[in-house]
């Protein structure tokens, strides 16, 4: 069976930007283990997302470029989501 067609993976790393392909590709690294890299996005031709200065435009409630979910909350975040 294909890595791509099996449904169990030792590790799965949501979002295929810049930290998750990192991430992804040294656990990759790891001997005997499997890794799943998702991402359900499309292209980010956006400035807001390839200008760090745009950053708080970017994590407000910009629907267009966040999906504005919400964590549960953070007790070392002074319960913050």
């Amino acid at each position: 069976q294909s890595v791509a067609m099996r449904n169990k993976f030792d590790f799965v790393v949501l979002g295929a930007g810049s930290a998750g392909c990192v991430v992804a590709n040294r656990l990759s690294k790891l001997t005997n283990r499997t890794v799943a890299l998702l991402e359900a996005g499309p292209p980010d031709h956006s400035p807001l997302i390839n200008t760090p200065a745009f950053l708080p435009f970017v994590v407000g409630q910009n629907q267009t470029l966040n999906w504005c979910f919400n964590t549960a909350p953070q007790k070392h975040l002074n319960v913050k989501h």
